[in-house]
């Protein structure tokens, strides 16, 4: 098992997984599993009127980070760009690497960074 880290500017740790999560779609299918398996014996409750089940997935978001190399492969610029789904983040991902008047605008060719990205 890993140890957790103490950050120094806010009360909090970070705990460094000994194996990364690898993409989006396994971080995806470890949330699904965790909604249908139910591992930690949650239980559903109600709460305004409302009944909720014993895990639901409330909010996602999933962020691309996109660079620009100009031939020399220094950057010359660089994107951010936050998706609210697993589909969009890989279909916009893909469309944004395919927009050439994108990248000729950063005066650069687009790869994605996917060691920058966040789910």
């Amino acid at each position: 098992m890993t140890d957790f880290v103490q950050t120094s500017e806010i009360k909090h740790a970070v705990r460094k997984l000994s194996n990364p999560i690898e993409d989006a779609v396994t971080f995806n299918n470890v949330v699904q599993s965790v909604i249908a398996a139910n591992p930690f014996g949650c239980v559903s409750y109600m709460t305004a009127g409302e009944n909720h089940p014993a895990v639901e997935k409330t909010r996602e978001a999933y962020t691309a980070k996109i660079v620009y190399q100009d031939n020399d492969a220094r950057i010359c610029g660089t994107g951010t760009h936050r998706f609210m789904s697993l589909g969009g983040y890989n279909n916009g991902s893909a469309a944004i690497l395919a927009n050439a008047a994108l990248s000729t605008a950063h005066g650069g060719i687009a790869a994605h960074d996917f060691d920058s990205d966040t789910w």
